[in-house]
């Protein structure tokens, strides 16, 4: 078998402008959009290992502005007998820009993730574990509202973060957390947790009622259709929603899948996958399948890999 395949694309409109020059005098409305078409295929080797990829050319508009990129993203997959334990390692966004905004290319963000996940043997639920930008140890930036180093105004005695702290602070940055209730294979619920997400995004103002980086969600699974949601709440101000969509017809030796959300944009993402056997679409905040409330992707936001 040469495994299965998967075609699909997403679309991110970030909404219409009204252009100016200089002089302030109107230039017309434009638009600016987001888009990304991707292939990809996967292949069981046994029972346990199964490898993946996917091939992403990506496209900006911006008014008169236009880029162009291409990007391959690679995967393994490990699962256990007990079908309890599953171990992800992925590569994403391997590749290089062809066309630029200006004259100046910009690199392509490559990074290297792996996730795990473990499910009770006695009891309803699944928990997960996922590392990010492995390839790069500093996450940190310092913030000029909270800076790590701080300069008394009176003494001119210099405070330092201490490094056992900074070393934590840092670690933690790499990690997403997340646990799942599924219940019969119909019915789920999922919540997460990114440290560094709420480093970034929380609202120092009201640091004792701070829900940055917690994101939540639910779905359910029906014979021939599947509905997941999934919310996250970056900071304050933008929490946004996703819901993902998948049906299948008797007619139609496909699955097809829709996914949409976001907060002040508009987003649209569709794949068609072939019918296989054990087909599961993988994506790194969590190895396994579906719309996870893990982290700050869901459907709409990750690249798949059918593993």
């Amino acid at each position: 078998s040469l495994g299965d395949f998967v075609a699909g694309f997403q679309f991110n409109s970030f909404g219409k402008f009204q252009g100016y020059d200089e002089f302030d005098q109107s230039t017309g409305s434009f638009f600016a959009a987001d888009y990304l078409f991707y292939l990809g295929w996967g292949l069981h080797i046994d029972s346990n290992f199964s490898i993946g990829a996917s091939l992403k050319p990506l496209l900006s508009q911006y008014e008169q502005y236009h880029a162009f990129a291409f990007a391959l993203d690679v995967a393994g997959t490990y699962l256990s007998d007990s079908r309890r334990f599953v171990a992800t390692i992925m590569l994403r966004n391997m590749g290089a820009q062809l066309v630029t905004f200006e004259q100046s290319v910009e690199p392509v963000p490559w990074q290297l993730a792996a996730a795990i996940s473990y499910k009770l043997e006695n009891a309803p639920f699944r928990f997960y574990l996922q590392t990010n930008n492995l390839q790069r140890w500093s996450l940190s930036y310092d913030d000029p509202l909270n800076p790590t180093v701080q300069v008394d105004p009176f003494s001119q005695e210099v405070s330092r973060q201490h490094p056992a702290i900074a070393f934590a602070d840092n670690l933690a940055r790499h990690v997403t957390l997340g646990i799942e209730l599924p219940i019969k294979d119909v019915f789920f619920a999922r919540v997460g947790y990114s440290y560094r997400q709420m480093r970034e995004m929380q609202y120092f103002a009201r640091q004792s009622l701070n829900f940055s980086g917690f994101s939540y969600g639910f779905g359910f699974h029906a014979k021939r259709f599947d509905f997941s949601f999934a919310r996250n709440n970056y900071h304050l101000g933008q929490a946004p929603n996703f819901i993902s969509i998948s049906f299948q017809n008797k007619k139609i030796p496909r699955a097809l899948a829709f996914a949409g959300g976001g907060q002040n944009r508009n987003s649209f993402h569709a794949h068609i996958i072939p019918k296989g056997r054990g087909l599961r679409r993988t994506k790194i905040e969590i190895p396994g399948g579906g719309c996870y409330a893990l982290g700050i992707r869901c459907a709409i936001r990750s690249a798949e890999i059918m593993v």
